[in-house]
């Protein structure tokens, strides 16, 4: 099976068009293949979110499938049948043409095997593996290349927590405590309190994947100068461009 879903990203200095799908925000579209059996993600692909997703097919596993395995996807994928002959997408209707009975049944059995991969994606969402948004804006090579493995690390950073039996995430619900832990630890594990050995495992697991995600993987705006006005007030000037570090 497979289905393709929408995850907003920051706006894009250029190219901003390719990144917009008709939505309010730009937006990276993420193909996800499954089994239908073991219910394993195979295959997950990036792409533009104006890119429709049956171009994402072709783009990627097209006609690499073999025959022999069965494909059941949606309308966003109609045309399937001339890269995949053992495919099985909804039948449309038309203003001309009402759905027999027939077909009815048909879409229904086909709803009713692609509500697993529905329920995947629905998963993923909750830890927001596919939706997570950059602290800064990036570049459209960073956000094609890496966007994906940055969110599979996050995703299962909360998932962790998720079985310790932890909140994954709450809402912002005190503001302006300090800059790094609002803006690290707190976007991260919510704000519930937690104590205890079982507690401190997890966060470490967590700190475990989060640590070099933030000092490698993620480009920052360099601090370039400093200047303090007579009212006391300062200034600081950055950096243009977010740079990893490396």
């Amino acid at each position: 099976m497979l289905d393709g879903t929408e995850s907003p990203i920051n706006r894009p200095k250029t190219n901003q068009k390719e990144y917009y799908s008709g939505k309010k925000n730009a937006t990276v579209k993420t193909q996800i293949v499954i089994e239908r059996n073991s219910l394993k993600i195979i295959d997950a692909d990036e792409a533009k979110g104006s890119e429709h997703d049956f171009k994402i097919y072709k783009d990627t596993i097209g006609k690499s499938v073999s025959n022999s395995i069965s494909i059941d996807a949606d309308l966003g994928y109609l045309g399937i049948e001339a890269y995949h002959s053992n495919s099985f997408i909804p039948i449309k209707s038309s203003k001309n043409r009402q759905q027999t009975k027939r077909e009815k049944a048909y879409n229904k059995r086909l709803a009713r095997r692609r509500v697993v991969i529905e329920r995947i994606n629905c998963r993923i969402k909750v830890f927001r593996c596919m939706s997570y948004r950059s602290p800064c804006p990036v570049s459209t090579a960073t956000t094609a290349e890496s966007s994906l493995t940055i969110r599979f690390l996050i995703g299962a950073s909360r998932i962790m927590l998720r079985l310790q039996g932890r909140a994954p995430i709450a809402k912002m619900i005190i503001c302006f405590v300090e800059q790094k832990n609002g803006d690290v630890a707190r976007k991260t594990v919510g704000y519930a309190r937690f104590e205890g050995q079982d507690a401190l495992n997890a966060l470490a697991q967590v700190y475990h994947f989060l640590n070099p995600l933030l000092n490698y993987w993620y480009p920052t705006l360099r601090l370039i100068a400093k200047e303090k006005f007579p009212s006391g007030r300062y200034k600081k000037i950055y950096e243009k461009e977010a740079k990893t570090p490396y």
